[in-house]
């Protein structure tokens, strides 16, 4: 829900970019709890230092 009102308080033409990222990150943030393999962490970590690198 905090995706939802970031998006909201910012901007509503906001709402289409971040909105995927948010339902990815809880996506993976699933599957690296689901799934006991390190495919899960890495693809969250990789994505979230593409993030990062992107909003630096």
């Amino acid at each position: 829900m905090k995706c939802f009102n970031f998006t909201y308080s910012v901007d509503h033409l906001y709402i289409i970019p971040i909105v995927p990222h948010c339902l990815v990150i809880g996506l993976m943030v699933h599957f690296s709890i689901t799934d006991k393999s390190n495919l899960g962490n890495d693809l969250k970590e990789n994505y979230l230092n593409i993030k990062l690198s992107n909003v630096i």
